[in-house]
């Protein structure tokens, strides 16, 4: 075991979240470490952007305007003196704040004054028949392959619901490897039991109008899309040679090697879960998250949660919160006043 390596604030996660907090932590005068798994930092929805960029500009372009996006938060943290740690697992947050981390160097304990945790998201498990078999993946785990190495999965079955179906979906396009067709499970009627909570919306309309455009762009695109599909499942002896649905018309089979899976998003907070912070049901989105207060705070005093893994709201909310979560580790750190913070917090909070 390695010598203890202590500093103010530890971040957890190199995602957008933890990405933003160490950043302007780094920046108001703390000492901070980041720690995360991957090679290089972005997290999943910004995962391997240096390279991508700088090496697969076709890629970077298929991937989008969103995607790309995320290069210059990087940049920010690479210039903001915030210490750096890849592929560095966290396996334990002690009673005491001591991080029990494997990495490259071998296992070590750290110590910090403060923990932000920014763990993101995992994506939601979907059992159906014949989903163990070999041919059967996650749709993050397709759009991974394609950020980190540049691997579409093309002739593919897309099923499931929400935006990440549609996004990847466009993206395989982009890239010359068209899905076979797209199965969206959500109805008409999903539309109208979700109608009440079109006000809640009404500042993020723009997001809603890119989410319909790329519907109907890959409704134009030529790609079969099948909506209100119900009972999926994979079919296949070895492997998978094929996927079976119903839909309006009745039982439907496609001919296919490869099913892409994908119900949405819970937050990754095994580590919150097993740290001892207290958690609640999100009955709106129908999984469990950490509690916390505006600022992050979680029920630990030394830990603060930020960005999905605390509850979905996405890449650029994952920013902010971040960033909000930093400013009260100032604050508790004794680098800036109780009105310092607050002041500064106004637009992070109101975005």
């Amino acid at each position: 075991m390695n010598a203890t390596v202590d500093v103010e604030l530890a971040v957890i996660g190199g995602g957008p979240a933890g990405l933003a907090a160490a950043t302007l932590a780094a920046e108001g005068g703390a000492s901070v470490l980041l720690l995360d798994e991957q090679a290089s930092p972005g997290g999943q929805i910004y995962r391997n952007i240096e390279a991508v960029c700088d090496r697969r500009p076709a890629i970077a372009a298929a991937l989008g305007d969103d995607y790309r996006g995320g290069l210059e938060l990087v940049r920010a943290f690479r210039r903001s003196g915030a210490g750096y740690r890849p592929r560095a697992s966290v396996w334990e947050i002690a009673g005491d704040g001591a991080l029990a981390v494997v990495g490259d160097g071998g296992a070590e304990v750290l110590r910090a004054r403060r923990l932000l945790v920014a763990t993101g998201a995992a994506e939601r498990p979907v059992p159906v028949p014949g989903w163990t078999l070999p041919g059967v993946m996650t749709v993050g785990a397709a759009q991974t392959l394609l950020k980190a190495s540049g691997l579409a999965a093309g002739e593919a079955v897309i099923a499931g619901c929400g935006p990440l179906v549609l996004l990847f979906a466009l993206q395989s396009i982009a890239v010359g490897a068209p899905p076979r067709a797209v199965l969206l499970s959500e109805g008409f009627g999903d539309y109208l039991r979700a109608l009440p909570h079109l006000p809640r919306a009404v500042g993020s309309l723009d997001l809603l109008a890119k989410g319909w455009g790329w519907l109907r762009q890959l409704k134009s695109s030529g790609v079969e899309v099948v909506t209100g599909v119900s009972a999926v499942a994979a079919r296949g002896g070895s492997a998978v040679d094929g996927v079976g649905f119903i839909t309006g018309g009745g039982r439907r089979d496609i001919d296919a090697g490869l099913l892409l899976l994908h119900q949405g998003l819970v937050p990754n907070g095994h580590l919150l879960r097993a740290a001892g912070c207290a958690q609640e049901w999100d009955p709106a989105q129908a999984c469990w998250r950490t509690r916390r207060n505006s600022w992050g705070a979680t029920s630990r005093n030394d830990i603060a949660v930020a960005g999905d893994c605390a509850g979905i709201g996405g890449a650029l909310a994952a920013a902010e919160a971040g960033r909000l979560s930093a400013l009260d580790a100032l604050y508790r750190l004794g680098h800036i006043g109780r009105a310092a913070r607050n002041g500064r917090a106004l637009p992070m909070a109101a975005a």
